[in-house]
């Protein structure tokens, strides 16, 4: 299988990204159906109607320059709130220390890939991420000391 790599850069891809209101996603709320205008034609989409969901930014050490603190960027963070899946591998990411604002801005994280990163602990905000983080990949990584 093949994947196609986003050549934008980061900031390019998080402008792009939808705004996001994780209240008109949910079960109950039928807010987010389509609409007609007065001619009877389908109205245009509204960007928030596709929040960002998965983000695979793996490869892309000039950008993280060691830390994650690209993504945790004020305009980013509302952007982040349907992020499920967010692939990190191999992008020389030594620094996790903004790793408690990304947990408060990603309430739906389930797959986080840091694989490949020379990170040696693991902050106690991941555990942030424990009510909803299903898959967290840790591979070739270069820890030691317990896990929080």
């Amino acid at each position: 299988m093949f994947i196609k790599k986003d050549l934008r850069k980061i900031p390019k891809i998080m402008e792009d990204a939808a705004l996001c209101d994780p209240a008109a996603y949910d079960d109950d709320n039928d807010d987010n159906a389509a609409t007609v205008s007065k001619d009877g034609r389908p109205n245009k989409r509204s960007k928030v109607e596709a929040p960002l969901s998965e983000l695979r930014l793996s490869r892309r050490q000039s950008e993280f320059q060691g830390s994650i603190q690209i993504l945790c960027q004020p305009q980013y963070l509302p952007k982040l709130q349907m992020l499920q899946n967010l692939n990190l591998y191999d992008c020389a990411i030594s620094n996790l220390s903004d790793m408690g604002l990304l947990a408060q801005s990603c309430p739906r994280l389930e797959i986080l890939n840091l694989g490949r990163n020379p990170i040696t602990t693991l902050p106690d905000e991941l555990a942030a991420l424990s009510p909803s983080l299903k898959e967290l990949w840790l591979d070739d990584c270069q820890l030691t000391g317990p896990l929080p």
